[in-house]
């Protein structure tokens, strides 16, 4: 009867903790997101690199790549024109800025 016991709770204390777990990586992936660097601005070209990649720039001279390994970004990216008003989620990566979510206003 012991042993019986013991395997209950311990089966109860992984889900209890699989559950806790659940919810510190949904925290922790919407603390990533709060942290994420972002940039608003108006479009002042859209040009393709010598790679095939996007670079976005915006009307204060800052670049933001979109990189065509990303398929729905790049196709996002390929509809944008000069003038309209961006809204990005990017990473840095040695230096550059590397888009992971576009909004367009």
């Amino acid at each position: 009867m012991g042993i019986f016991y013991m395997l209950v709770s311990y089966t109860s204390f992984m889900s209890d903790h699989t559950q806790l777990m659940h919810v510190l990586n949904k925290m922790a992936s919407a603390e990533k997101w709060r942290k994420m660097p972002k940039k608003k601005g108006v479009v002042n070209s859209v040009t393709r690199t010598k790679t095939g990649n996007i670079r976005i720039t915006f009307d204060d001279n800052a670049n933001v790549y979109v990189l065509k390994k990303n398929k729905n970004l790049f196709d996002m990216a390929g509809v944008i024109k000069k003038g309209d008003v961006l809204s990005v989620a990017t990473r840095i990566y040695l230096g550059k800025r590397y888009c992971t979510r576009i909004i367009v206003s």
